[in-house]
């Protein structure tokens, strides 16, 4: 068996290890405060980054309240209708206050939108124009979300009213 024989360490040799050892201690400490520092630093920058996305969050929310505002008082003021049978009875009550000749009318879905759902309604008539002028001038204004797509009229005769034809799209929003 081998021994070790162990000397004795000299007091210089102490203070050289314990200061060797000061160093090494000294550099690793360096590098984690250096990268705690660098971690600290992107945790502000995110910080700032995120505050900033805060800050347009909440601008937007109170402009989607006021717009919310602004809504509920348009629609309650508005006569929107909520369904296709509303809408052609507002038409025809319409037609009847003119005595304007209805020869046909028929409603076709276009769009569900979920809120709303936008229906496209084919009118044929045989009237004068000034009444179909008329007719077409309240309707517009009285019913809202309603708007002239298409409009031709054919003149057979001159002795009879011209054949008109209306392509009128509507939009009726469901109940909230």
């Amino acid at each position: 068996m081998i021994k070790i024989k162990l000397r004795k360490i000299k007091k210089r040799e102490w203070i050289l290890l314990s200061l060797s050892l000061v160093i090494v201690l000294a550099v690793i400490m360096d590098k984690i405060i250096q990268k705690t520092f660098v971690t600290l630093r992107n945790l502000d920058q995110e910080i700032a980054i995120n505050e900033k996305a805060l800050y347009r969050l909440k601008t937007v929310l109170s402009q989607s309240k006021e717009l919310n505002t602004i809504y509920a008082k348009i629609m309650s003021t508005q006569r929107f209708s909520s369904d296709p049978d509303n809408i052609l009875q507002e038409i025809e009550k319409i037609a009847q206050k003119l005595n304007l000749n209805i020869l046909n009318i028929k409603p076709t879905i276009i769009k569900d939108q979920g809120a709303y759902k936008i229906y496209s309604i084919r009118i044929e008539s045989q009237d004068d124009i000034k009444i179909l002028a008329k007719f077409l001038h309240i309707l517009i204004e009285d019913i809202k979300g309603i708007g002239v797509e298409r409009f031709q009229i054919n003149a057979a005769d001159k002795d009879e009213p011209p054949k008109i034809s209306l392509l009128i799209n509507a939009i009726a929003f469901k109940e909230l």
